[in-house]
């Protein structure tokens, strides 16, 4: 049960990571709307779709022992980009513009680090985190 609201909730971060970079990038883009700025936003979506897929998998998967490898490798995958892009995304508290920051990824990043970081690690091993 725990695994399902985890990785239900890990679903949920990475659509709110993926939405609000369309949201951001498209309401701040400038210069003419051609194939670069497509790839700028549809890529990180993708990406944002393939980390909620994978939680989905392995909250579908519960806590049975033999969970999906690619879910796992995955899940572990988003936590470290997420991880790295919080600090990526502070910059702007450091020059001056500290609304800015919400341009960036970095509160977005930041909301999809614990979920995704607690659901590879529980899902590393065959039998979940061990019980305390």
């Amino acid at each position: 049960m725990t695994d399902t609201r985890l990785g239900h909730t890990a679903a949920g971060a990475a659509l709110l990571l993926g939405c609000a970079h369309v949201a951001v990038v498209s309401a701040t883009a400038q210069g003419p709307f051609g194939a670069g700025l497509v790839a700028w936003i549809a890529v990180p979506f993708l990406m944002a779709l393939g980390f909620a897929a994978a939680a989905v998998a392995l909250a579908r998967h519960g806590d049975r022992p033999a969970r999906p490898r690619w879910a796992v490798w995955t899940a572990g995958a988003a936590a470290v980009v997420t991880a790295l892009l919080v600090p990526a995304g502070i910059a702007p508290l450091f020059t001056g513009d500290p609304l800015g920051v919400f341009l960036g990824p970095a509160p977005y990043a930041l909301v999809c680090v614990p979920p995704f970081a607690a659901l590879a690690w529980r899902s590393r091993s065959s039998g979940g985190a061990p019980a305390r």
